[in-house]
């Protein structure tokens, strides 16, 4: 009955993630509730708090997840992780839900992973969005699954006129950079449960590492009677490996209380029951921490500050890399930037992008607009609303009008006005902010951009019709960004 119940509970949490993740879009009514999964993760919150120094206004949420792996492990892993339950139901669909004979024990890397994740976040270059499950599931989702989504969706509003009411997805299609990346990213950690089942939560999850930690002193633990026939089904379909060698013995920071040992055990001799508060001390389950090894991860870690603050492109980023209104200076944001690709996901007109190496290694996947996709629209604020970490600050559409993000630049030898000397009036039309303006040079009106009021929100590039590349494009060079409030 409780493995049963396991299962309902995590897909109701699997299509809770899922529904929040799909209107987490243009009106945006629950703006809360949209970055909700990315604020119960223990370890965002402590990005949060290396990077700005001070503890965040939202710690409840984390702290009520750490206090239940206190009380149950990795409980949070087991039952709510939608990471955990999109691999569960991958592995099934592609029949790799196996445990290999051959036995891998990689579980402690998890652990060198996360230390060295935090060890960087120290040096203001985070490697947490590496790994951290929930901003990667959330962004292999947003990249990857959800534009082909956007195109069935609207295939089947054309059927079911009905459907257009529900605003579920953009009334136009979206396309991502790095989409197929993400999807065989997915497909692999899938694939990898072939080796071992669950392979990414045992052996790689940084997160799952803080559990397995917090794990060893879980209050409610697996208990085998004297009952027990040593049959060794409880070994064969233990998910996590927490039962090796020996029935009666369990590894209980890996164990994720999916209870299935207690469903199958014939003799009925398995049960799960409180304890008193005690770290676990079995040689044989424990994972140790050679000082070699745990020097030599710290050490390898603190290299890739050194090689991403010294990159070429983190001193002279690329002239285009527009970053979304409201964004912290860029030492600050790519710290804070989870990439989890919400702002990606709420932008109505597509223009937020995952960045490649614009800004060096360390600004990979943070979001950038590309103005030839997509503008930034006047009276849309979204981006700032749902940001789980801050790297992008709330704002109101009337301080948007002071938010400069960069400078549009016309290029006089492809503009129609300049260098055919004919009518084009898109740029000044689209232009909201009045940025565009003419003057009367050998004898007919030349466009020119006024850099007190042009905000760099691109529509202008995104309207020019000089195609492949506009004549007026939008560069990073009129940009202000400071940390607000």
């Amino acid at each position: 009955m409780t493995v049963k119940l396991r299962r309902l509970f995590q897909m109701g949490i699997l299509v809770l993630f899922f529904y929040l993740l799909a209107v987490t879009t243009f009106p945006l009514d629950y703006p809360l509730l949209a970055n909700s999964f990315l604020r119960l993760s223990p370890l965002n919150f402590l990005l949060i708090w290396i990077s700005k120094g001070k503890i965040p206004s939202d710690f409840l949420l984390p702290v009520l997840v750490v206090v239940s792996a206190i009380l149950l492990g990795r409980f949070f892993c087991g039952w709510i992780c939608p990471m955990g339950t999109s691999l569960d139901i991958g592995e099934k669909a592609l029949l790799t839900n196996r445990n290999s004979k051959k036995e891998w024990n990689l579980a402690s890397l998890k652990y060198w992973i996360l230390a060295a994740a935090l060890f960087t976040s120290l040096f203001g270059v985070s490697l947490l969005y590496l790994g951290e499950p929930i901003s990667l599931i959330m962004r292999i989702s947003i990249l990857s699954f959800f534009p082909p989504l956007v195109w069935l969706w609207q295939a089947l509003q054309g059927i079911f006129p009905s459907l257009m009411g529900l605003n579920l997805v953009p009334t136009a299609g979206i396309h991502f950079r790095f989409s197929l990346f993400f999807l065989a990213l997915f497909l692999l950690i899938v694939v990898l449960g072939r080796l071992q089942s669950r392979f990414w939560c045992r052996n790689l999850c940084p997160m799952g590492a803080l559990f397995a930690i917090l794990g060893r002193f879980s209050l409610n633990r697996r208990e085998v009677s004297d009952e027990c026939g040593e049959c060794g089904l409880c070994i064969e379909n233990c998910k996590m490996g927490a039962i090796r060698d020996e029935p009666k013995r369990t590894s209980f920071q890996e164990c994720i209380h999916c209870r299935r040992c207690e469903e199958i055990c014939p003799q009925g001799a398995v049960k799960f029951s409180w304890r008193r508060l005690s770290p676990v001390r079995d040689p044989k389950s424990s994972v140790s921490f050679p000082r070699r090894e745990l020097f030599g991860a710290l050490a390898a870690s603190a290299a890739w500050p050194l090689f991403a603050k010294t990159d070429f492109n983190a001193k002279v980023p690329h002239p285009k890399l527009i970053r979304p209104p409201a964004s912290l200076p860029e030492e600050q944001f790519v710290s804070l930037c989870t990439r989890c690709g919400e702002c990606m996901k709420v932008c109505v007109t597509n223009g937020l992008q995952p960045c490649i190496l614009e800004g060096g290694w360390r600004s990979l996947w943070t979001p950038r607009l590309i103005p030839a996709l997509g503008y930034c629209e006047e009276t849309c604020n979204f981006c700032g609303k749902v940001c789980p970490t801050g790297a992008i600050q709330p704002f109101t559409i009337a301080e948007k009008k002071k938010i400069f993000m960069g400078l549009a630049v016309i290029d006089r030898s492809r503009c129609i006005a300049w260098n055919r000397g004919e009518t084009c009036l898109i740029c000044d039309e689209h232009c909201s902010y009045k940025a565009v303006f003419w003057k009367k040079m050998e004898g007919a009106g030349k466009p020119f951009v006024d850099p007190k009021k042009c905000v760099g929100c691109g529509i202008c590039e995104t309207r020019c019709p000089i195609r492949p590349g506009a004549a007026i494009a939008v560069y990073s060079q009129g940009e202000k960004r400071e940390r607000r409030g």
